[in-house]
């Protein structure tokens, strides 16, 4: 797996750093120093997309779902990275790229389930394409731009703007209520009619909350740092949500393993602090701990209202911590965000 011992040092980083001042596509077709021929190869995006069930990159034709991919030449004399092409998808039939036959390539790719509806686009109001803001930084067109200057960071981290606040500011949350995914393929050296396979890792957490001893008019909201928050008011007694990790990247590279699949060891420690609502809906803080949240784990927290008389009486425990596989209640992690 050479690709993968130079994806997980640190130098990675800066080298897809250099796709900000890259050659434009021009440079990349005319150097006269290679061969100009250009080849039509598709991606295909497999891993733990495909073990889901419903793989979604096979599907044709238009989804809810969003799928960013970008594509590095491999440079040779700098041992780095150049950009190449970008592009942002809902229609896997189309994700087709052309690369010319004596470079070698990486890629890199994020699925955001449900993407349309959870990150922000506006819609440029001359080409009448949306754009959709971080992760993506990308219009939507269903094709690959071959300008080779685009945003390296966005699409190995887990922040996702999420709409605008009543001022016109971006409203964005570094772990988003999302199912996520990321991954990356070997040095690929192109070949007409050929296929890409991207190796895909679920990159979210579940975090399903329990309230014990709910009364009337008793409110609990859960704060975990990074994300848009849980509340439960009675009669709810239970909530479950899905939410991405921040360093998607590092997450990827922790957990993947010399076959090809994917372990489920790396963790962020969150800070999660429980508000109850009081009499008056004022809002007071009652538990706060760090919490390890697992890759492709839900984590059960127990909220235990101890004294219904007085704002602060509540407990918080960690409960259990179970496989997203295998618990079919929960892995489309039904619920709502307020």
């Amino acid at each position: 797996m050479k690709t993968m011992n130079l994806l997980k040092s640190a130098a990675v980083i800066a080298a897809m750093a250099m796709s900000m001042a890259a050659c434009n596509n021009e440079d990349v077709i005319n150097d006269e120093q290679k061969s100009d021929k250009l080849v039509e190869v598709s991606l295909n995006c497999a891993g733990e997309i495909k073990d889901m069930g419903d793989v979604p990159m096979s599907r044709a034709g238009e989804s809810n779902d969003l799928y960013y991919v970008q594509a590095y030449t491999i440079d040779e004399s700098n041992n780095g990275l150049l950009g190449y092409a970008d592009g942002l998808f809902d229609n896997v039939s189309d994700m087709k790229i052309k690369l010319k036959e004596s470079d070698r390539y990486l890629f890199f790719a994020t699925l955001i389930q449900d993407g349309k509806s959870l990150v922000y686009a506006d819609v440029d109001s001359i080409s009448g394409s949306s754009y959709y803001f971080s992760p993506f930084d990308s219009y939507f067109n269903n094709e690959f731009s071959y300008l080779g200057s685009f945003n390296s960071f966005n699409l190995t981290r887990g922040t996702s703007v999420t709409g605008v606040d009543e001022d016109g500011y971006f409203i964005a949350y570094d772990r988003p209520y999302q199912v996520r995914y990321y991954g990356q393929s070997e040095e690929y050296t192109p070949a007409e009619g050929g296929v890409v396979n991207i190796n895909m890792a679920r990159v979210s957490f579940g975090a399903r909350i329990e309230v014990e001893n709910m009364q009337e008019g008793d409110a609990i909201w859960v704060n975990i740092e990074g994300t848009q928050g849980m509340y439960i008011g009675y009669p709810e007694t239970t909530l479950t949500n899905c939410y991405s990790l921040f360093n998607l990247m590092e997450a990827y590279n922790t957990d993947l393993m010399s076959d090809g699949t994917f372990a489920n060891n790396y963790s962020e420690n969150v800070l999660v602090s429980v508000y109850r609502f009081d009499s008056e809906n004022n809002l007071f803080k009652v538990a706060e701990k760090y919490v390890d949240f697992r890759r492709n784990m839900i984590k059960t927290l127990k909220v235990n209202i101890t004294d219904n008389s007085t704002a602060n009486s509540v407990n918080m425990n960690i409960d259990r911590e179970e496989s997203w596989y295998g618990d079919p209640e929960s892995v489309d992690f039904i619920g709502g965000i307020y």
